[in-house]
């Protein structure tokens, strides 16, 4: 009964010819075969990578404050994030320099900033020999500082200005006023002017958990080198927009934030006619874009696999025997004509 359903027929074993050129046909479908079921099994194994776009997520910013530690411990898990600052100024003084949040002055703190006494602190020190190597000067360069900091910050648009504080502003324009009514303004080897001289190396700027696919990160080993006439006196405004990134792994899941940077320079000449309204230095402000970015990487389904599997190693052998067969037979037909 089972011998009379079968769809297979086998030929005799007296009646089948082995050749060379068939096992060199088995061989080559059997690599063939063996190299595509490895590449499926480590696509497998790895993952596949998927992306789309979703709006961003709503997050309450309570208007006032609340008694209630665990509303404010929430708010402070899911509406804040992590901002960290490492840039250093290498000519102007910790004592001339501002550092505010949202048009806040943020107090300065020892060089401790790990500690949750120093969260809402910034501290300022005089670079390490590390700072300046990696700025690009000596280790034997004396002045500059290095401002250094981990804030929480609400998830909304902020701003970060990191500046000449105002009575050195006022000393400095002060001078140039003077030596412009002399007509001695020739700054660029003044030794007062140059230490108001605003270049600076942004080391890392991260908002946030970093995305692990990042490449180039344009707040990371940052430098902008200032040259004018005034000595380096200009104010640098660097606007970033973070987007959102869900990166959801084969068995992690976190939120990250990717950005884009744009940034100008002002010169002095505006920033005098401003007066005290515009202080040189670096400014940033940053905003979130409504569009979140997720980053899938998942696995097929166990019965996609197998099926993918099984069509790899049938069609190998099934390919190659059709593509052998016909190159036989237009070998036999080519033969017969000749003779």
């Amino acid at each position: 009964m089972l011998r009379n359903a079968d769809v297979f027929v086998k030929p005799r074993h007296d009646l089948r010819t082995k050749s060379a050129t068939g096992g060199l046909i088995t061989v080559i479908a059997g690599s063939v075969a063996g190299l595509l079921f490895l590449a499926q099994l480590y696509t497998q194994l790895m993952g596949t990578t998927q992306h789309s776009l979703l709006l961003s997520e709503s997050r309450p910013i309570p208007m006032f404050g609340t008694f209630n530690p665990f509303q404010t411990k929430l708010y402070d898990m899911k509406g804040k994030m992590t901002m960290k600052l490492h840039i250093t100024f290498p000519h102007i003084e910790c004592g001339n320099m501002d550092v505010k949040l949202n048009g806040s002055p943020l107090k300065d703190s020892d060089y401790d900033w790990r500690s949750n006494k120093g969260m809402r602190r910034v501290a300022k020190f005089r670079p390490t020999a590390a700072d300046l190597k990696q700025a690009g000067f000596s280790g034997k360069h004396k002045n500059g500082c290095t401002i250094k900091t981990t804030l929480r910050v609400p998830i909304v648009a902020g701003h970060v200005s990191i500046t000449l504080s105002p009575v050195a502003w006022q000393k400095t324009i002060s001078r140039l006023m003077m030596q412009e009514q002399f007509g001695q303004l020739n700054t660029g080897d003044d030794k007062h002017l140059n230490q108001s001289n605003m270049t600076h190396f942004i080391h890392d700027v991260q908002f946030g958990k970093k995305f692990p696919y990042a490449k180039d990160d344009p707040l990371k080993k940052r430098a902008h080198i200032i040259e004018n006439k005034l000595g380096g006196i200009a104010l640098e405004n660097i606007q970033i927009k973070l987007v959102p990134t869900i990166y959801t792994g084969l068995f992690t899941s976190k939120r990250a934030y990717q950005h884009s940077v744009v940034s100008h320079t002002v010169q002095p000449d505006h920033m005098m006619n401003a007066g005290m309204a515009m202080l040189p230095g670096l400014a940033m402000s940053y905003d979130l874009t409504p569009l979140a970015v997720k980053h899938e990487v998942g696995r097929d389904n166990i019965f996609v696999f197998l099926s993918s599997l099984m069509s790899i190693v049938g069609g190998a052998f099934v390919t190659v025997g059709l593509f052998t067969g016909c190159l036989v037979h237009s070998a036999a037909v080519v033969s017969k004509k000749v003779d």
